[in-house]
């Protein structure tokens, strides 16, 4: 019969077993804690910087210091997936590559040292996030939100070089593409990390206002990136949010995706024309002031047309890599083969960047991180950046399925490397490291989310089976 009471030695074991989930749920909170404020640091120090062999950033330096403790998270981020192991191995041959094309250019010591230290801090820097962020892919939202405060805090203190060079101060805000373009970037990427899940549509719409105002201002190509990032959203906007059942069922749902990301970026490339036409007539018409006006007139007299005058660097560059294919010219390689004057005299290009470059002699310019790569260190950075471009292409589809909250801000990624990876300088490198450790952490999540489904319907497949036996 029961008296309404337990035993003391049953109220020990439940008060007992009571304090060890206390315990465990206080040292989760705890662990949940650590990694989101590591996560939001590393992000307040990606933009903030100090001068060692070159300019390192905050959150590279504390990579550096802290890698003795991490050898063993490091280890199994390198051997995590066949892509993080690939990708490690291009990452040290082209940190062999830097150093070889260096010595057998005869490059400066300084050169030579501030050259090799990009690889070497672009790899560690990815190594480093995929240790911190396999386990727990939401880290990069907090990544997000320390961002842009670096971004802003280091135009007045632990500024980059580019910016000390310069002479950075407040007045500097109202330049919009070297500074304010910047910021509005940075400060979309946390809008779009935390409330794409919750209003997909708005997050579309407040995307494809800033690419206006890029466009208004000038700025085409973050005009162009921003719209395409606009569509790919609204694209993910509704069935990318839907669990798929099933590995059969995973498979179809990507396919649409696939299906869906070529409508996309066909509606992206028309709105694009449109926009490009739209900038025109209100360049022609004077509304966006005579220095743009100046700009449009002689990219357009150009005999390769408007991408040809803006992106005459990208020429010269493949012109200069194609001369040098296997171990390239060296780090910040100067033009002393007069490959721009080659190209500007055979596109007939008049614009001020090509007067500027050929009036003295100047650095191989390339505007985009593949051919800047390949003509620096040759085939392996070449490799190496188009195993990176690789990823992203293959990755991106499969994040709106594993990461359907964070498709916003992979839509923004993918727009972005794929500019900067063909026609635009790359970036500093911890926001870059980011946005490629990003794809790689889709990778692994896909990777682990069709095993689990392969083996579940496996384990179906068997238990029927031996039913079935059962039953006979």
């Amino acid at each position: 019969m029961s008296l309404g009471y337990a035993s003391p030695n049953i109220a020990h074991g439940a008060t007992g077993r009571s304090l060890e989930k206390a315990l465990e749920s206080g040292l989760e909170a705890s662990r949940d804690r650590r990694w989101k404020w590591g996560s939001f640091l590393t992000g307040l120090g990606s933009q903030l910087f100090v001068r060692l062999i070159g300019y390192l950033a905050f959150t590279e330096v504390f990579f550096l210091i802290t890698l003795p403790l991490r050898i063993k998270a490091v280890s199994a981020a390198i051997l995590r997936t066949p892509y993080t192991t690939i990708f490690t191995v291009l990452w040290l041959l082209n940190i062999l590559a830097a150093i070889f094309a260096n010595l057998l250019n005869g490059s400066q010591f300084d050169i030579l040292a501030r050259g090799v230290s990009r690889p070497v801090f672009i790899g560690l820097d990815v190594i480093c996030l995929l240790s911190l962020w396999l386990r727990h892919p939401n880290g990069i939202e907090y990544f997000m939100l320390g961002y842009p405060i670096s971004l802003i805090a280091s135009r007045f203190v632990f500024k980059s070089g580019a910016e000390e060079w310069l002479g950075s101060n407040t007045m500097d805000f109202t330049d919009w593409k070297s500074n304010t373009s910047y910021i509005v970037v940075g400060l979309l990427y946390p809008v779009v990390a935390r409330y794409y899940r919750r209003s997909p549509l708005l997050i579309a719409a407040v995307t494809a206002a800033t690419a206006a105002l890029f466009m208004v201002m000038g700025s085409r190509a973050f005009s162009l990136t921003q719209l395409l990032a606009a569509v790919l959203m609204v694209v993910f906007s509704g069935k990318a949010n839907r669990a798929a059942e099933g590995f059969r069922g995973i498979l179809k749902k990507r396919r649409s995706i696939l299906l869906k990301i070529v409508v996309g970026c066909l509606i992206a490339t028309a709105t694009a024309y449109g926009a490009g036409q739209a900038y025109k007539a209100m360049t022609r018409a004077g509304y966006l002031g005579d220095k743009e006006l100046k700009k449009l007139e002689d990219q357009e007299d150009t005999a390769g047309g408007v991408l040809v005058g803006g992106r005459f660097g990208f020429f010269v560059g493949l012109w200069a890599a194609c001369h040098k294919p296997l171990l390239g010219h060296g780090s910040w390689p100067l033009d002393t083969y007069g490959y721009t004057q080659q190209v500007v005299d055979y596109f007939q290009i008049d614009t001020q960047d090509a007067k500027l470059m050929t009036k003295k002699l100047y650095w191989i310019p390339s505007h985009s991180a593949i051919v800047g790569g390949w003509v620096e260190h040759g085939f392996l950075e070449l490799l190496f950046w188009l195993f990176v471009l690789f990823l992203i292409f293959v990755n991106f589809p499969r994040a709106a399925i594993v990461f359907p909250a964070y498709a916003g801000l992979y839509s923004l990624f993918f727009s972005e490397m794929i500019w900067h990876l063909l026609f635009s300088p790359a970036g500093h490198r911890v926001i870059l490291a980011t946005k490629i450790a990003a794809f790689l952490i889709v990778d692994d999540a896909w990777r682990r989310q069709t095993r689990d489904i392969r083996a579940d319907s496996s384990h179906t497949l068997r238990s029927r089976a031996a039913f079935g036996k059962t039953a006979l």
